[in-house]
């Protein structure tokens, strides 16, 4: 892991210049960059912790999240990487934040007050840091509807920090049986859903 960081923080380092430029050129790129190089710690307490990251991601989340909520009686956080995504649950009225960069020291700041009940990463997710944070911290951490395309599986099968931070998802409900063969060879509590409604 912290190899993991180092080359990371060297890419980052390296291209700096063009991540500024992108700023200056594209609203996306400058959008709230601040919130994830110095990211807000959580208030909330008691809460589940939802990641994903597209605005088509969120509106499927939706689906189950009253369900959630209601069976475990506790609020849902969201974690979100596209500011497309975030300005949606946040017009919404939801509680979201937009992910930091994948830097473990990062999700030390960003959780210092509260730790979630448990997290819910959604699709295709797989950030190494944050993965390997909680469960550093002993919270149990599920990916739902999870899928993984050839070139990822043949780019996770190469990469041990990442088939790594597969292995600790707590359980992966898959959303084909072809995506439940590919995450068998990293993680051997892998289910089948093919309807996100039933995930839970």
């Amino acid at each position: 892991m912290l190899s993991y960081n180092i080359v990371l923080l060297f890419i980052f380092i390296i291209g700096l210049p063009f991540f500024l430029y992108k700023a200056v050129v594209k609203k996306r790129f400058r959008y709230r960059f601040f919130d994830r190089i110095v990211p807000k710690t959580i208030q909330e307490k008691d809460y589940i912790l939802v990641h994903l990251a597209s605005l088509g991601e969120a509106k499927a989340f939706l689906n189950i999240k009253t369900t959630i909520e209601d069976l475990f009686k506790k609020k849902i956080v969201f974690s979100v990487t596209s500011n497309i995504g975030y300005d949606y649950l946040k017009k919404e009225g939801f509680d979201a934040f937009l992910a930091p960069l994948d830097f473990y020291f990062l999700y030390k700041k960003l959780f210092n007050s509260s730790l979630p009940f448990f997290t819910i990463f959604f699709e295709t997710e797989i950030w190494p840091s944050y993965i390997n944070y909680i469960k550093n911290n002993h919270i149990k951490i599920f990916l739902i509807n999870a899928r993984i395309s050839d070139k990822s599986y043949r780019f996770y099968k190469k990469i041990k920090v990442f088939s790594d931070a597969i292995a600790k998802f707590d359980c992966i409900v898959a959303k084909s049986q072809n995506d439940k063969e590919r995450f068998d060879k990293f993680n051997k509590n892998v289910r089948v859903c093919n309807n996100i409604k039933y995930a839970i």
